[in-house]
């Protein structure tokens, strides 16, 4: 799994990389609106993080609906953050017989 982790000051070059994004945003997918549609670029792009992304919205997805990631039960970015965590930990804990199955039938 890959999670992308941008920097405000990053910018459409990736240092030391020589990666050019599409987007001033690298990780972020593009979007079209009206009478102005996705480059050729951007569409790439898309499909190209897309096979990453979609991962990390699933294991998000299963956590608020498990645990109810939408529900804040704590006031202050600390304890909200120790509250995410503790659902990381637990949705480990839930996935974890399933992974230990699928390594001992290898």
């Amino acid at each position: 799994m890959l999670i992308l982790l941008v920097e405000a000051s990053v910018s459409r070059t990736v240092r030391g990389l020589g990666v050019r994004f599409p987007r001033s945003t690298p990780g972020i997918q593009g979007k079209g609106y009206r009478n102005k549609p996705l480059s050729a670029s951007s569409k790439g792009y898309n499909k190209e993080i897309g096979g990453d992304l979609y991962k990390i919205e699933r294991v998000f997805g299963s956590m608020k609906g498990w645990f109810g990631g939408l529900r804040a039960r704590y006031v202050g970015l600390l304890k909200m953050h120790g509250q995410h965590v503790l659902e990381g930990m637990a949705y480990n804990l839930y996935k974890l017989p399933v992974l230990i199955v699928s390594n001992a039938q290898v």
